[in-house]
């Protein structure tokens, strides 16, 4: 048996710990499947595909698959290990499983946080990305205006394919966006750029269905909604056929565009964390680094030695 089946048979001894991730911490069902992922490599090496017996795990269970993760895993991948199995491991505890010290067993991975810029491409090619869907055929309608939803109103791809028709109010020009995490909605403007794309594609590309998710798949008999997977294809084919040379060709470059545009119109690092959902004003701040004309007006002079 496969390393990666005994990860999936591990998954499966996983039901309550999900289920803790989803109605006590909040976490959207992205974070909850990843946090189940790693947590499920760590009793995968420690157990193979046998039930784990986390009664009998050591702290020097935790210390070993910290220091044996992938060396090619970036540092925010190994630091997002660490903290799904210091999650697992403080469960185990609230439910009288684990001692406290193998939580504090786990050891600390090293990552700067704000150490990199976000990627973000230039309204060119933008421009040059969204013309390459088709919108003669009802699947480039769709993607068109899931684009232009990422790159317009900085949403994940995840939030898009969760879009219902319940969520926009049409007459006013508004979209309501559920945020899990602080248990509340998000209202933001429906840019008429967005809403017209949208109306296209409702009218003309997507399926009589009484499927209430805007965006939904064009290929089984069933309609259902559009998947993570099939959006993301689509924008990273758009990458390709556009022949852009860009620093990432996923969908969250797009996010990072949205927001890096909207900082040099000069909106405000809190209107940016508003309207994205950010939680905490230190998240946005990492896009003060691409407002490279407010960073000149702080920088020091670069010393220069002084003549004789």
């Amino acid at each position: 048996m496969s390393f990666e089946q005994a990860v999936r048979i591990q998954s499966g001894f996983l039901g309550p710990y999900e289920e803790h991730l989803r109605r006590n911490c909040g976490l959207t069902a992205g974070s909850v499947g990843l946090f189940v992922w790693h947590v499920a490599r760590f009793l995968a090496t420690r157990y193979g595909d046998r039930r784990p017996n986390p009664e009998a795990l050591k702290p020097q269970d935790a210390a070993v698959y910290v220091l044996g993760l992938s060396p090619r895993w970036k540092p925010n991948t190994r630091k997002g290990a660490v903290t799904a199995l210091r999650s697992y491991l403080r469960w185990l505890q609230m439910c009288g499983r684990c001692a406290p010290e193998l939580v504090d067993s786990v050891p600390t991975v090293s990552s700067s946080r704000f150490s990199g810029i976000p990627a973000a491409i230039s309204p060119h090619q933008l421009g040059t990305l969204l013309e390459t869907f088709d919108r003669n055929k009802p699947t480039g309608l769709r993607d068109y205006a899931a684009a232009l939803c990422m790159a317009r109103l900085g949403l994940r791809v995840g939030e898009v394919a969760q879009l219902t028709l319940d969520d926009i109010d049409w007459r006013e020009g508004v979209i309501s966006l559920p945020m899990r995490k602080a248990r509340r909605r998000n209202a933001l403007p429906l840019p008429r750029e967005v809403g017209d794309a949208m109306v296209a594609y409702i009218r003309r590309g997507r399926p009589r269905t009484p499927e209430r998710h805007i965006f939904v798949s064009h290929r089984r008999q069933k309609v259902t909604p559009v998947g993570k997977a099939a959006l993301r294809h689509a924008v990273r084919m758009a990458f390709i056929k556009g022949h852009l040379n860009t620093p990432s060709k996923g969908t969250h470059i797009l996010r990072h565009t949205a927001a890096t545009q909207w900082l040099r119109s000069g909106a405000s690092l809190k209107e940016i964390a508003d309207t994205l959902g950010h939680q905490s004003l230190d998240t946005t701040a990492i896009y003060a680094k691409v407002d490279v004309a407010a960073l000149q007006t702080v920088a020091m002079p670069w010393p220069q030695e002084a003549s004789r």
